[in-house]
């Protein structure tokens, strides 16, 4: 990866990168919050169900 600018502006380019790669970066805005949201729920589940994630 390569970046250009100063630290608030968003100006870099990928090198060497997989289609994959770039639709993983493109979701990602949507994707990781929502990831973080299951994760806060799922903690909440097995705190009420004492630890026991049967």
């Amino acid at each position: 990866m390569v970046y250009e600018g100063t630290k608030d502006e968003l100006n870099f380019e990928i090198t060497d990168a997989t289609i994959e790669d770039y639709e993983f970066i493109a979701n990602a805005r949507q994707d990781i919050p929502m990831l973080i949201k299951e994760i806060r729920r799922l903690n909440l589940v097995i705190k009420s169900n004492n630890g026991n994630c049967k």
